[in-house]
């Protein structure tokens, strides 16, 4: 959703930053959540593909 399409609804300017910036804050926890489960994930792929390196010698 724009800052556009909100004022299209009928709120004021402030009230569309307020909702952009919360909204802005929600993305950004988000994206920070899922760079951190990447790099888990990452780690866990190249553990296990040394298990598998392991058993196969």
């Amino acid at each position: 959703m724009t800052r556009k399409q909100l004022e299209e609804l009928g709120l004021t300017k402030e009230q569309a930053d307020k909702i952009m910036e919360i909204n802005g804050g929600d993305i950004e926890n988000a994206k920070g959540n899922f760079e951190e489960r990447i790099k888990a994930l990452e780690s866990e792929k190249g553990e296990l593909s040394s298990q598998i390196t392991a058993k196969s010698l």
